[in-house]
């Protein structure tokens, strides 16, 4: 942390991969997501289905919308998917904090608790992050315990996120029964060439800094190795604002970028992968590296004044 408040005058880390609300960046493809979903929610729909490539955000844009949702909505957000009913009925009752009289009267019970909070003025929403690694058993009683409606509203709304490959789950036979309860049914495109280089500027805003240290052209050459995927892009600007404290070098060009392009092994044909193999100790090293030099500078003193470049 130390590098980027000192150097970059951020208070916090811009670049994190942590799936933090506060740092979304609402582009079309993610705004209209939004909507969406407040229109499930809000009208009571039932079911909605997000997709996306890995590092599109999706964490990050579910957790920002159950930060927009009142009191009056219930919510159960589920990161690990169930393997099995008796898994699924047991994360609900953590979640919503109800306790099972027996396993034979669970949906019973849970209809009961559904229209305690219908009378309420509550509604109830359950998010399944990583929908792809849930089984169609689950998925077939996920449908099932949707069922639980009054004559004009469904008493539990279900948001479903996962990969691509759920797109191709969802389109099978053996799923056409829930497929066919699919109110809303998005996919996030990643970012365009200048949605890139305002996202990388709201994140460096969010973080606290008054300007950017990224030259256009510098984010022109992010988009051009991430493609617009968002983490991509985080894992190019993080690498290059630590060799920028590395060399003494406030202002991130284009030539930096690509020198941790080549480090990331990024390249056209590629444009989400980042080997996790042999290039991972030589990431982790440049890091501690950097971090072992700013330990360093703050013991012997160093003052440094952060200049202004490229304006946000």
């Amino acid at each position: 942390m130390g590098i980027y408040e000192a150097y970059y005058n951020c208070r916090q880390e811009p670049f994190s991969l942590s799936p933090d609300p506060s740092f979304l960046y609402l582009a079309p493809s993610h705004r209209e997501a939004l909507a969406q979903f407040r229109y499930v929610v809000d009208s009571r729909k039932g079911f909605a289905v997000l997709t996306g490539e890995v590092g599109m955000g999706k964490t990050t844009l579910l957790r920002a919308f159950l930060e927009q949702l009142g009191t009056e909505v219930n919510t159960a957000y589920f990161v690990s998917p169930p393997h099995s009913r008796s898994e699924l009925y047991a994360a609900i009752a953590s979640e919503f904090g109800i306790k099972w009289r027996s396993v034979g009267s669970r949906t019973n019970e849970l209809n009961e608790f559904l229209l305690d909070n219908y009378r309420a003025g509550r509604n109830v929403v359950m998010i399944f992050d990583e929908a792809q690694a849930l089984n169609p058993k689950v998925l077939e009683e996920i449908r099932l315990i949707t069922n639980f409606e009054t004559s004009d509203a469904k008493l539990l709304q279900v948001i479903l996120a996962g990969q691509p490959e759920f797109d191709t789950m969802l389109d099978s036979d053996k799923l056409r029964a829930l497929r066919q309860r699919v109110i809303m049914r998005y996919r996030l495109v990643p970012l365009g060439r200048e949605d890139t280089v305002q996202y990388i500027a709201a994140r460096v805003r969010t973080a606290g800094a008054e300007s950017s240290p990224f030259t256009y052209a510098a984010c022109e050459a992010v988009y051009r190795y991430s493609k617009g995927i968002p983490r991509v892009i985080n894992l190019l600007c993080d690498n290059a604002l630590l060799a920028g404290y590395a060399r003494d070098s406030q202002s991130i060009g284009r030539r930096q970028i690509d020198e941790v392009a080549k480090d990331l092994r990024l390249v056209s044909a590629e444009v989400a992968g980042v080997s996790e193999g042999r290039d991972r100790p030589r990431l982790i090293a440049r890091r501690w590296l950097a971090r072992v030099a700013a330990l360093l500078g703050f013991v012997m003193g160093w003052l440094v004044t952060p200049r202004r470049f490229w304006g946000l």
